[in-house]
């Protein structure tokens, strides 16, 4: 049953820094343990990590200022530092429901204590 499963983004490479053509970001969805992952679906294992995370609920704006907050104001402040583990957009509603225009999403960075 599709409720059962959650969708990520995950975020490879940071926009600000490599050229957007060189930008590797990936759909990922958790699925249960008892399902078939075949074809041209991959499977990948994604370790248990603390993560420090900010909901972000409009437009592109709106969750790159949260990404903004959490690695120019908040992680430079905090005891963490980035684990290495991609960024992730947890999404709380599918975009598809809200038009892809706006995002309901929480941003999680990967942290570990310094």
């Amino acid at each position: 049953m599709l409720t059962e499963a959650r969708l990520y983004g995950m975020s490879q490479d940071d926009p600000h820094i490599t050229p957007y053509e060189h930008c590797r970001f990936d759909w990922c969805i958790a699925v249960p343990s008892n399902w078939y992952i075949g074809g041209d679906i991959s499977e990948r294992d994604f370790p248990a990590c603390q993560v420090a995370a900010i909901a972000a609920q409009g437009d592109l704006h709106v969750f790159d200022k949260a990404w903004q907050y959490l690695w120019r104001y908040w992680l430079p402040r905090s005891p963490y530092q980035p684990d290495n583990l991609p960024a992730m957009e947890i999404y709380r509603r599918l975009p598809l429901e809200l038009g892809w225009n706006t995002f309901d999403i929480w941003c999680a960075l990967p942290v570990f204590a310094l």
